[in-house]
């Protein structure tokens, strides 16, 4: 087997090395493939429920890890854009989803 494989690789590697070929660039210049996507925008919000401002909700967009959590005062501030859908969540509470249109700021009642 080795008596073989000499004369096979003697073979391979001067072909290799004397065989001569010609490169050629390409005329074509290459375009970045961009893609077009929804600005994001700071979505400014309150969580509230029947005693007041609820510190520690949790607010996420749907299918993301896009989220935060209200502040003592139940404030909150979210990067989202517009179709998302955000999930408000709290201990003791129902979860509610609700879907962002473009508002400004939102006033949300657990």
């Amino acid at each position: 087997m080795l008596k073989i494989a000499r004369p096979v690789s003697l073979m391979l590697m001067s072909a290799a090395l004397f065989t001569t070929g010609t490169v050629f660039a390409s005329n074509e210049v290459a375009t970045p493939n961009v893609g077009i996507s929804q600005q994001q925008t700071s979505l400014k919000g309150i969580v509230e429920d029947e005693f007041g401002p609820v510190a520690g909700a949790s607010i996420v967009v749907k299918g993301t890890t896009n989220g935060t959590v209200t502040d003592m005062n139940g404030n909150f501030v979210l990067e989202v854009k517009k179709g998302d859908v955000i999930v408000i969540s709290f201990i003791g509470y129902l979860t509610q989803e609700i879907k962002y249109n473009g508002e400004p700021s939102i006033k949300i009642n657990l």
